[in-house]
């Protein structure tokens, strides 16, 4: 088994991102001797069951996440960031749930598709039990410091560390 662990995957539940099956990608996970791989879908945990299930023939360990669209407050207009969110235990898992549900209850609609946007407010009231990614260059710190605003990027990094 290699140490190396995938924390950043989409399957063909994240619509017109990837391609791979859960199975294609845990059946991978296997061959490439990894212990574990989580699958993160865009603004979606509908691929949580099938993992799951794959998870278990392949004898590979399924870590539940979520990519998820995030503001510094929902009632603003404002450019969405990705933030990726892992369940490390159930009760991150039911904060996952939560949070989806929240992101989908204050979603935005952007040429034909739905983005289900998250705040601060809902990650801080639903963070047990959650590790959070900055998910890259399109993320909740990346795309501050793409735009060389470091100053708010390290203000932001430092308020999710105190979440």
């Amino acid at each position: 088994m290699t140490d190396f662990v995938s924390l950043h995957n989409h399957s063909h539940y994240s619509i017109l991102d990837a391609l791979p099956s859960p199975k294609d990608l845990f059946e991978r996970a296997k061959t490439l001797g990894m212990s574990a791989i989580a699958i993160t879908d865009h603004g979606s945990l509908a691929s949580a069951w099938e993992a799951l299930q794959t998870s278990r023939k392949a004898e590979v360990k399924l870590i539940i996440g979520c990519e998820l669209y995030f503001v510094n407050e929902v009632k603003q207009e404002e450019r969405f960031r990705h933030i990726i969110l892992l369940a490390k235990n159930q009760a991150g898992y039911q904060n996952l749930l939560a949070l989806n549900k929240s992101g989908y209850d204050n979603n935005v609609s952007f040429h034909k598709r739905v983005y289900p946007l998250i705040d601060w407010n809902a990650l801080e009231t639903h963070k047990d039990g959650l590790i959070c990614l900055t998910a890259g260059a399109t993320g909740i710190l990346g795309q501050l410091i793409m735009l060389h605003q470091m100053d708010a990027a390290e203000t932001q990094l430092k308020r999710l560390i105190s979440i």
